[in-house]
């Protein structure tokens, strides 16, 4: 199999694992009070469990991105985020929300800054300014696909929503390794 040019796939994940992204998260607050029912201390918990996450997990996943690989450190937290959000619209139990908020924390930590230098190192410093720009523009469109999903999915049932963009971003992974 051929394998695409290092462009080619930054585009695909910016574009694909926007659409998940943006599917899940557009409707999340709406399924945390609606569906599950959770209060203001709960919501507030949550968001600090997954901050705290990111604190705790930034620099072990840096290292093991910079050390190891930069792309599988990518493929995990594509991964990651989509598991994480399809638990999170599969569960009402709120240990397991807590437990969802954790994992995508670790998947933010996977994610960032190795994306970043993955395709730094594989365009180099003076194309990358390019690669960001158009990184962006497919960013933008999954971003606005992903939120009309999310809502036209939300319709029907609110917990499906982030299965679905879960399932998405989880799929940008698979194709990825």
């Amino acid at each position: 199999m051929r394998r695409l040019p290092a462009t080619t796939v930054s585009y695909g994940i910016e574009f694909f694992a926007d659409i998940g992204f943006h599917a899940a998260t557009t409707v999340m607050a709406v399924y945390f009070v609606q569906e599950v029912g959770l209060n203001p201390l709960e919501l507030v918990l949550l968001g600090t469990v997954f901050e705290a996450t990111i604190f705790l997990f930034e620099i072990p996943t840096g290292v093991i991105a910079d050390t190891y690989s930069r792309r599988a450190s990518v493929i995990a937290g594509l991964a990651l985020e989509g598991g994480a959000s399809i638990a999170t619209g599969l569960t009402e139990s709120y240990p397991g929300l807590l437990a969802a908020a954790a994992l995508w924390g670790i998947a933010a930590t996977c994610l960032s800054g190795a994306y970043e230098a993955w395709i730094t190192d594989e365009v180099g410093v003076e194309n990358v300014g390019r690669v960001f720009m158009r990184n962006s523009q497919f960013g933008y469109a999954g971003a606005i696909l992903g939120a009309l999903l999310g809502v036209a999915v939300a319709l029907l049932d609110l917990g499906a929503a982030l299965v679905v963009g879960g399932a998405i971003t989880l799929a940008t992974a698979l194709i990825l390794v």
